[in-house]
């Protein structure tokens, strides 16, 4: 405000929860705000709506990913990993990626397992990630009988190596802003099923690239894993879908239109203030 140097706020994801006063802050900053950036049109209208920001003031851009770390996966390190934790060829693979956290819905996640593994037990499920709620996942899981097939890896350095491998990956989220897992499962040609809220629908083409299902409902979740374990076909087309689909969501892309955003932003308030365009770039460059 001082400066008169451009603010841009970036947001990721669609937060319910905010408390009132941070509410209020964002409705008082909003004058001072250049410009939103948004990860997807949920996203973007909570913006609008919580976040004061006017939507002719809101770019969407979607996060974007390497594709390219996705097309040279190295088998011995795909490899490596199975044989940490006794996973062979023969098992199905089942997976969910994220950190532990009651938004995630990795208890419904666990739910669907125990149904599932009474028709078909050979299926191993990952559950891939940390966070606080391990201790009381792995409680769940000894409850429900399902320890032996639930495999809880910790945080994962190469967890795109494990996602290629997955014959499905579930996205059990109550929420969601536009998360980076389903974008690396279609681009690994992962057959996806995820919940049907904000910020996953919009990426999801049901029976094409993938199955939505309601949020919270563990037994809807386990008929579509049974389905796709019922036939590989299926869930190899909706892998192929799913990759020629996120070809457009490369990094690359999602660096430029940001980089189109912010000079716009620069050539906005350099007008305005009638300076230069290297002075100002050169003074948010010092700033930051």
């Amino acid at each position: 405000m001082l400066t008169h140097i451009p603010a841009v706020v970036h947001e990721h994801m669609v937060d319910e929860s905010m408390p009132p006063y941070f509410k209020l802050l964002d409705y008082l900053l909003s004058r001072w705000t250049e410009r939103g950036i948004a990860i997807s049109d949920a996203v973007a209208k909570f913006m609008e709506t919580s976040r004061h920001i006017p939507s002719h003031l809101v770019d969407v851009i979607p996060n974007g990913i390497p594709l390219e770390k996705f097309e040279n996966i190295d088998s011995h390190q795909a490899s490596s990993w199975k044989d940490e934790f006794s996973i062979s060829n023969e098992h199905q693979l089942v997976g969910i990626v994220g950190r532990l956290n009651p938004i995630k819905g990795h208890r419904f996640f666990l739910e669907a397992a125990s149904i599932v593994l009474q028709s078909y037990p050979n299926i191993r499920f990952l559950v891939v990630g940390d966070g606080d709620l391990r201790t009381e996942l792995q409680e769940q899981a000894e409850r429900l009988g399902i320890t032996d097939s639930v495999i809880f890896t910790g945080f994962r350095s190469d967890a795109f190596s494990i996602i290629s491998a997955m014959d499905i990956l579930v996205i059990s989220s109550l929420s969601e802003g536009g998360p980076l897992t389903l974008f690396e499962a279609m681009a690994a040609g992962t057959a996806v099923i995820a919940t049907n809220v904000i910020g996953l629908s919009h990426f999801v083409k049901p029976g094409e690239s993938g199955y939505l299902v309601p949020s919270q409902d563990s037994e809807a979740l386990a008929n579509r894993i049974l389905e796709l374990v019922q036939d590989q076909e299926l869930c190899e087309k909706m892998g192929h879908v799913a990759k020629s689909m996120i070809q457009k969501q490369d990094n690359k892309s999602t660096v430029k239109a940001i980089e189109q955003c912010y000079e716009a932003v620069l050539q906005s308030s350099t007008k305005s203030r009638n300076l230069p365009d290297q002075t100002l770039a050169h003074q948010i460059s010092m700033r930051s």
